[in-house]
């Protein structure tokens, strides 16, 4: 059974301090994608020993940035390509999810990219219902920030979760377990017990309104593509059939416009390795540093007001 295992970052237990998500920081290179990487190897760990034969990696955070020692994957284990895409999978597992934006009390809460928001008729959606979505495929389990539990509503309730960590302040927090083996164990053990589980398959609806929220000048940028159309300073939506089809390529031209002023910070720099970072100008790698500072500082609404 092929197993779709989807990575992200700021909801893995030993990530504790923000700076440890973004290759500007060295805290990046020197912790961040060791404990990723870690927390993958035990979930795939814990699916191959739960029976499921065939794990595909998907690297989920950030934008192609080395986060996983592929190298480390066990036996059963492999990242996921674009072939692996076109073949399908049977079903999914999340590790290191995080709360949706606008969530207070989770760490480096968001919705795909910084200062976007993402609805369905009229319901708030995290990267789990999203990436679920465009999977069209049972979700076997979520591991993540503690905030994100809650949120597992919708199409995802009952999914199987496990808190792994919480938050401290926005861009601190501490792990459930205080060893490093506690975390690993816990992860492991909980994706075997829900890889042994029968299949749920998700009911999708037939039709929704799609929606997405960003800064109101950035909208701009969006409106009338992809079928997109303001209802709002900083609102667009559209009617949608087929999230795949209709809504994702309007997701990915909001996250695109939403991203510019990351772009903007990180201009010019060379992020690929740790080599790389210590070489870049000091001046342009303050100016990423506190751009993503900034963020983790930030409070907003879980949808303009």
């Amino acid at each position: 059974m092929r197993i779709a295992l989807w990575a992200d970052m700021e909801g893995m237990s030993r990530v504790r301090d923000h700076h440890g998500c973004w290759p500007a920081f060295e805290l990046y290179w020197t912790s961040g994608r060791r404990d990723f990487t870690d927390e993958v190897i035990a979930a795939a760990m814990g699916l191959i020993d739960g029976g499921r034969n065939e794990v595909y990696v998907v690297n989920a955070h950030g934008l192609g940035w080395p986060n996983i020692l592929w190298e480390e994957l066990p036996d059963g284990a492999a990242p996921a390509g674009s072939n692996d895409f076109a073949e399908g999978f049977d079903a999914a597992f999340q590790v290191g999810f995080h709360a949706r934006a606008g969530t207070s009390g989770g760490f480096m809460s968001h919705t795909m990219v910084p200062g976007l928001k993402v609805a369905a008729d009229g319901v708030p959606l995290t990267e789990s219902h999203i990436w679920a979505w465009l999977d069209g495929i049972p979700v076997l389990g979520v591991t993540g920030d503690a905030a994100l539990g809650a949120q597992l509503d919708g199409f995802l309730a009952g999914t199987p979760f496990l808190a792994v960590k919480k938050a401290t302040s926005r861009g601190g927090a501490l792990p459930e377990h205080p060893a490093r083996t506690g975390s690993f164990d816990a992860i492991r053990d909980f994706a075997r017990s829900a890889s042994r589980s029968p299949l749920k398959q998700i009911a999708f609806p037939a039709e929704f309104t799609f929606a997405v929220a960003l800064d109101r000048d950035l909208a701009g940028l969006v409106d009338g593509v992809h079928g997109l159309g303001r209802s709002g300073p900083e609102v667009l939506t559209k009617l949608a059939a087929d999230f795949a089809r209709d809504a994702y390529p309007a997701l990915q031209a909001a996250m695109g416009a939403s991203l510019k002023p990351f772009f903007d910070a990180q201009d010019g720099l060379d992020l690929g390795s740790e080599a790389a970072m210590r070489e870049q100008d000091p001046l342009a790698l303050a100016r990423c540093r506190s751009y993503l500072d900034a963020w983790a500082a930030v409070s907003e609404p879980a949808w303009p007001q």
